[in-house]
């Protein structure tokens, strides 16, 4: 028999010897009150998870924020249409396209501005002396921050900053030395005026400067150059004394500012949304940003383990087109993200398009999901959502897209939705209808993935009788597009219910898969609370389990007067996150809560109330999207992504909270013995659905494990040793010892402890020692 094998009859024996001595104590189930007792030490900091167990490291129950999201300080540019379409580029006082024939500069003139106003910029004739060079059409190529077009006789170079561009045409060959006039056309809505040093184009919201023209060659010798206005071009002439002397190449150089009015205002931005990856560990950001009135852009982050950027201010789009309301998810099959936006060209018909970013930061050309004419059914196609999956399992695997349709823009609106496949292409050209019917239905939501195989969707439905109020309806659709769950109902108060969001599932231990429907009900035009109901998949699934008003439920309804709008949920696997906006009096402020489905009760749990996100007094403070780690994964995982706006401030803010409750993980009871005691270390977060892992640092070590305890030993066999774990249910084992603490949420705030014992031969029977006990409590 091994000395390991003898050790743990040694204490298996002494066990049931203490336990015959022991007062007898009639357990309470997995929440059994712990021995009081004093912990001698605390520890509120988590140590990271085991290695391979393939959930996130531990993180604190409070909350991390990311940087705000800054204007980028460098150019950035951007081929979104493929490599034979047009460049494009993005300062902080402009943007710009280059195509085959010329250059469009689009001033910043402030968010506030009606629109855009481009200044279109396009080299119509070069001469030199009497002769007419031939122009071709070019492809723009990107040289580092300049963009280069070869327009046969000459190169057209457009040198990028923040604030200006510099336009210069390099002629690198001239048939003679006469002198050299180039012609540029210039269009936009603008008023030009000539100045001592260029060309003026103004208007109401701002203007632009073309000046400061200069001829340079080779050696550097340069001469300053008149610029004249006709009407319609700017006409530049370099005297043929100059020419006759340059060396090639010859350069000619006007520069562009853009210079905005006084009342022009920094990038709103707006709208944030997002996704999650579970391995690798990554999470996106994507947020619209304001460049006038009727053009918003769209931006994408990607970030590391405790959001650490793998790379910021990634462009979706900066065109002419209009992004606006731009949602999220991932696919772990393809490891990478896919974000869709309602789009517009500055008017007109929306449509549904995106781009796939990979977990790197890389995005691909864009694509069309449903537009008239060119793909899909004629008709408006408005507000978006997304869910992806979290399958690995190879074909099969698609993004679910759901939106507003309607053929006109007064005429009644259904929704529709697609799969698409996560290289952007479509299975299918036409969309599948989830609702046709008489009644408007708008503001659809998805699930973040299809767990259990399959997403649920919501939407607000209008009532077709007075008061003709808005009401919140469900449906399901399987991944493979069939529509599984036909649109019911989920609730219809005599009130108007809004902006509902659905959770992917949970599953307690135990139970069946359960989803959260939120929505925002409208008691007055001065409050509004927010509810859920929970539904589960089973032989009922379109029938809820039961309805809460969250905002009479919380902190024992102490706010439920507030206005309390914008709810956004999800699911960690096993307990809910919601998120909301409400306002104080003075302004809006955003809060999340976490909340668990308990199934043996039928009723829902606080277990963290009220977090705040952004309350600071005086600025607004909208949206909580939000997303678990465990929405881009198959493992559950208690935290979370957060992302919302500071409207005054223009600014974005993305936070990590771990769904839990607050206070120690670990604390330490003194019940060590031996001359060489053993040590014991715990590893990983004690919340539901992790795994937690002991380890005695003893070669021949066990583990005992059960309820808090406080026994003297040495009364009973002269050990100067105190065992910490009550006998009622201890378990004996080897080291290390790893626990996966199972999803069920009656055992948040129990405590259990943990016991080492290893072979020192000083203590004991002159067989083992006692390491310190190990409290944890399951947040």
């Amino acid at each position: 028999m091994t000395m390991k094998s003898i050790l743990f009859l040694s204490l298996a024996s002494l066990a049931a010897t203490l336990y015959a001595q022991a007062p007898s104590r009639s357990p309470t189930g997995p929440a059994l009150a712990p021995q009081a007792r004093t912990p001698l030490h605390s520890s509120t900091v988590a140590p990271p998870l085991v290695a391979g167990n393939g959930a996130r490291p531990g993180v604190p129950p409070q909350l991390t924020q990311s940087a705000n999201r800054e204007l980028p300080q460098r150019v950035l540019f951007d081929r979104p249409f493929g490599e034979g379409g047009d460049l494009w580029a993005l300062g902080h006082a402009w943007k710009g396209s280059f195509d085959s024939s010329g250059f469009t500069f689009i001033p910043f003139f402030g968010s506030d501005a009606p629109r855009n106003f481009p200044l279109r910029l396009q080299l119509a004739s070069a001469r030199v002396g009497e002769v007419t060079l031939p122009l071709v059409a070019g492809n723009a190529v990107l040289d580092g921050t300049v963009v280069k077009t070869n327009r046969g006789s000459c190169v057209e170079t457009v040198a990028t900053d923040l604030l200006a561009v510099e336009q210069s045409f390099v002629f690198d060959t001239l048939p003679n030395r006469g002198d050299l006039a180039i012609d540029i056309v210039v269009q936009g809505e603008f008023d030009a005026t000539t100045t001592d040093h260029g060309i003026e184009f103004r208007n109401p919201y701002g203007r632009v400067t073309y000046t400061k023209a200069v001829a340079v060659d080779s050696l550097g010798v340069s001469l300053p150059l008149q610029m004249t206005w006709d009407g319609d071009s700017v006409h530049v002439t370099i005297p043929a004394d100059f020419v006759a002397k340059a060396h090639l190449p010859l350069v000619l150089d006007p520069i562009l500012t853009t210079v905005s009015t006084p009342t022009g205002v920094s990038a709103a931005q707006r709208q944030p949304d997002v996704a999650t990856l579970q391995s690798p560990d990554r999470s996106l950001v994507v947020w619209e940003r304001q460049f006038s009135a009727n053009d918003w852009d769209c931006f994408v982050d990607v970030h590391g383990p405790d959001l650490t950027f793998v790379a910021g201010n990634i462009t979706v789009d900066f065109t002419f087109w209009n992004w606006q309301h731009p949602k999220a998810a991932s696919n772990m099959a393809s490891d990478s993200f896919m974000v869709v936006a309602q789009i517009d060209a500055a008017g007109g018909n929306p449509w549904i398009g995106g781009r796939v970013v990979t977990w790197t930061g890389i995005v691909s050309f864009y694509f069309d999901i449903e537009r008239d004419g060119v793909v899909g059914l004629p008709g408006y196609n408005y507000t978006p959502d997304i869910g992806g999956d979290a399958w690995t399992g190879g074909g099969g695997v698609y993004y679910c897209v759901v939106w507003e349709h309607t053929t006109a823009p007064a005429n009644n609106s259904d929704i529709h939705f697609k799969l698409v496949r996560p290289d952007g292409t479509l299975p299918d050209l036409l969309p599948r209808a989830l609702t046709i019917t008489a009644e408007d239905e708008s503001a659809p939501a998805i699930s973040k993935d299809d767990r259990q195989d399959r997403w649920w969707v919501a939407f607000q439905k209008n009532y077709p009788n007075p008061p003709f109020d808005q009401d919140i309806w469900s449906a399901c659709i399987q991944y493979d597009g069939l529509v599984i769950h036909a649109p019911f109902l989920v609730s219809s108060f005599v009130s108007d219910e809004l902006r509902p969001c659905v959770t992917s599932a949970a599953t307690p231990e135990g139970g069946a898969p359960v989803h959260l429907i939120v929505w925002e009900m409208v008691n007055s035009p001065f409050d509004s609370d927010l509810w859920c109901a929970a539904f589960q998949d089973g032989a009922t699934p379109t029938v809820a389990l039961n309805s809460w008003n969250l905002s009479l439920t919380e902190a024992s309804g102490a706010f439920a007067a507030r206005p309390q709008t914008l709810p956004k949920a999800d699911s960690d696997g096993n307990r809910f996150v919601i998120g909301h906006s409400e306002y104080n009096g003075t302004d809006y402020d955003t809060f999340v809560s976490t909340i668990a489905y308990v199934p043996s009760t039928n009723d829902i749990r606080f277990d963290e109330t009220r977090v705040a996100l952004g309350t600071t007094f005086g600025v607004d403070d909208y949206w909580t999207n939000t997303t678990s780690y465990y929405s881009g994964g198959n493992l559950p995982s208690p935290e979370y992504v957060i992302a919302g706006a500071k409207i005054s401030n223009n600014t974005i803010g993305v936070w990590e909270y771990g769904g839990y409750q607050p206070g120690a993980f670990f604390s330490t009871f003194l019940s060590q013995c031996g001359v060489t005691s053993p040590t014991i270390t715990p590893t990983g977060t004690p919340v539901l659905g992790s795994t937690v892992t002991f380890t005695v640092s003893s070669p021949v070590a066990g583990i005992m494990f059960g309820l808090p305890g406080a026994v003297a030993l040495q009364p009973l066999i002269g050990c100067n040793c105190i065992l910490g774990i009550d006998l009622t249910g201890l378990v004996t084992t080897g080291s290390p010892l790893s626990i996966t603490l199972p999803n069920n949420p009656l055992l948040v705030g129990s405590t259990w402890s943990v016991q080492g014992f290893g072979v020192s031969g000083s203590n004991c029977l002159g067989l083992f020692d006692l390491t310190h006990t190990i409290d944890f409590t399951i947040r």
